[in-house]
């Protein structure tokens, strides 16, 4: 049996993160989540509000530590411009004893949540680059295992 996976998919709204977490899903047999699928209402409309978005975040956490509870392979694709933002998942990987697969989205589409370009620029100057995150995280290969760092 292979080794079970988290995979953090990264980048700015309109990357292509929704779209590579998708057919990743497909391609590796399990689920993925990401904060946008809480605004998703059941006739399928998205209702973002932004008030309710440390909520999402939450939810989203939950459903991917519940898989991991599991022991099922996992995706999780949210913009994570930041180390900080993926830490908690980090360490659910490590607690369950995942290995971890960081995959950032690098293409430039339409986003699809109405985000204006100066909105979206404002993510790109604070995204922190694989190499960052790694210093940040003081990655020790003891502690982390082998993480896997790609761009797509």
């Amino acid at each position: 049996m292979s080794k079970k996976t988290l995979y953090i998919v990264r980048g700015v709204s309109g990357s292509g993160k929704t779209t590579f977490a998708k057919e990743l899903a497909a391609r590796e047999h399990c689920l993925y989540f990401e904060a946008d699928m809480f605004f998703v209402r059941v006739d399928g409309a998205y209702t973002f509000n932004p008030a309710k978005l440390p909520e999402a975040h939450e939810w989203c956490f939950g459903e991917a530590l519940s898989e991991m509870e599991n022991n099922r392979n996992v995706i999780v694709s949210n913009t994570f411009t930041r180390t900080w933002e993926m830490k908690k998942y980090l360490d659910a990987a490590v607690n369950h004893c995942y290995q971890i697969r960081i995959i950032t989205c690098t293409g430039r589409y339409q986003n699809v949540h109405g985000l204006t370009e100066a909105m979206v620029e404002k993510q790109r100057s604070r995204f922190q680059s694989n190499l960052e995150i790694a210093r940040e995280l003081h990655y020790d290969r003891a502690r982390f295992g082998m993480i896997t760092y790609s761009n797509h």
